[in-house]
């Protein structure tokens, strides 16, 4: 077995290949969400089946982060997902510690700059939320709100530059605490003993730029200070996984999004938008005030529907970008593209976290009609993909949008009597609690696909099926 970085293998490729007559058989690439075409990943399996091109090579990529925010895709070289599972599955199952987030909104209006493209991912300008940041006065605000949070936690702040980082630890410093800022500049040597002082307790906080964000394992790191905004998913989730290992006596992790004074919810990425809060429940945080309890219609709706209503779609949820309006069932996701076509979603029963999609016909006065989509299970983010594609030609948008403005609307009259037809046990509630347009639809669309929803076909049955009442 050879272990190595790509840049080493490619640079001593010629001695690698002449090592042995046995041919390669399986390639390992951690971080694989680097793994895309042009990359040299790509280099590499391309030069391996040149060097063996008798034998079947199999490619295996392992990675936290599978998101990026260009128009790459690590699906090119590896086309098969095995396993998944998403941050909420983690916490719940104690794999990674719990969430806990604290917003920090300084004076500055981080929704007018400029953004770019640097290393394949999509972010702001740096040198301009440089300009914008870094000043004494604004970080001294910055350091002033954080430490009312930071206990004795083990604290990582994620810094823009290296006089950014430098900065924050002088004014942590000067604010009693002990800490350090490390960088490129700062040698081997003194990083390890940096990190070495870090994990005896000698140093609490640790400010960084670009030095700490992947491969880094301090397990006990409980603070995370995210003073480098970013819209970038992929790199958020790498600053997010320093933090989110368990340890040991460790409770929770705190997560400090520093942001402006009118917050860029629809772009800068923040921590709600990656578990799924909705952007109305992030405003209430932002604002100081207390969100708005569940409505009743919810409890309602999860009686008659036997499932939880989504309140918020994780900006990682491909869901979440969808603009279908997806509602969730007993199991997996619907969404209704026209009048009387659906499209579902379900997930593998084996557990392995992958999902298959099909589409499901109702025409009047016919037998519902179920036809895949994709029968193979892959990721959730590919199966919506594969969905847009088979029926963006059926899809109604005033219909189907998720942002529809009808969906907002009291329920009508004749919404009303229809359910209190279809649901006679909850005839007396349904004249109690309010609902909106949209929910009583969804109410009523579940009422459809009850059966289907209820007894899936197998994806491993051949052919399309007619689904007869």
């Amino acid at each position: 077995m050879l272990v190595a970085t790509p840049q080493s293998l490619l640079a001593m490729w010629p001695d690698f290949i002449e090592a042995s007559d046995i041919p390669i058989l399986t390639v390992f690439i951690d971080e694989a969400h680097h793994a895309v075409p042009g990359s040299l990943y790509e280099q590499i399996l391309i030069a391996l089946e040149k060097a063996f091109p008798h034998v079947s090579i199999t490619a295996i990529g392992f990675t936290a982060t599978p998101y990026r925010n260009d128009t790459k895709s690590m699906l090119s070289l590896l086309p098969t997902c095995a396993f998944i599972r998403e941050i909420p599955e983690m916490i719940k199952g104690k794999w990674l510690a719990p969430l806990t987030w604290v917003p920090l909104s300084l004076d500055i209006d981080l929704s007018t700059l400029p953004t770019t493209s640097q290393a394949r991912e999509f972010d702001y300008s740096e040198p301009a939320l440089t300009q914008t940041m870094v000043h004494t006065a604004l970080m001294e605000e910055l350091v002033r709100q954080v430490i009312p949070h930071l206990e004795q936690r083990p604290t990582i702040v994620f810094a823009l530059s290296i006089e950014h980082a430098e900065l924050l630890a002088t004014l942590f410093r000067q604010a009693g605490y002990s800490a350090v800022a490390v960088s490129g500049r700062t040698s081997r040597a003194q990083r390890q003993r940096v990190y070495a002082d870090w994990r005896a307790g000698t140093t609490q906080i640790v400010c960084n730029c670009n030095l700490l964000t992947e491969g880094f394992d301090f397990p006990e790191i409980a603070a995370l200070v995210i003073a480098r905004p970013t819209l970038s998913p992929n790199f958020y989730m790498q600053m997010l996984g320093r933090g989110m290992r368990t340890a040991p006596g460790k409770q929770d992790c705190l997560v400090i999004d520093v942001m402006g004074n009118n917050p860029d919810l629809s772009h800068q990425v923040v921590l709600p938008q990656i578990l799924g809060v909705s952007t109305q429940e992030e405003s209430h945080v932002l604002n100081g005030t207390q969100a708005p309890s569940p409505r009743p219609a919810e409890a309602l709706l999860k009686q008659i529907m036997g499932a939880n209503v989504q309140r918020g779609l994780s900006l990682l949820n491909p869901l979440g970008a969808s603009p279908y309006r997806w509602v969730s069932s007993h199991r997996g996701y619907f969404a209704m593209v026209s009048s009387n076509v659906a499209v579902i979603v379900e997930p593998d029963k084996s557990g392995s976290g992958l999902y298959h999609a099909r589409r499901y016909t109702m025409k009047p006065g016919q037998e519902p009609i179920h036809q895949w989509i994709e029968r193979t299970n892959l990721p959730l983010r590919q199966q919506v993909a594969l969905v847009h594609e088979a029926t963006n030609a059926l899809y109604h948008k005033p219909l189907g949008s998720k942002d529809a403005p009808w969906h907002d609307e009291p329920a009508s009259e004749k919404q009303l009597a229809t359910l209190k037809r279809i649901y006679p046990q909850w005839a007396t509630h349904l004249e109690s609690v309010p609902l909106t347009k949209g929910e009583a639809s969804d109410a009523m669309n579940c009422l459809l696909l009850r059966k289907t929803l209820a007894n899936p076909p197998s994806p491993d049955a051949k052919g399309d099926e007619t689904e007869k009442d």
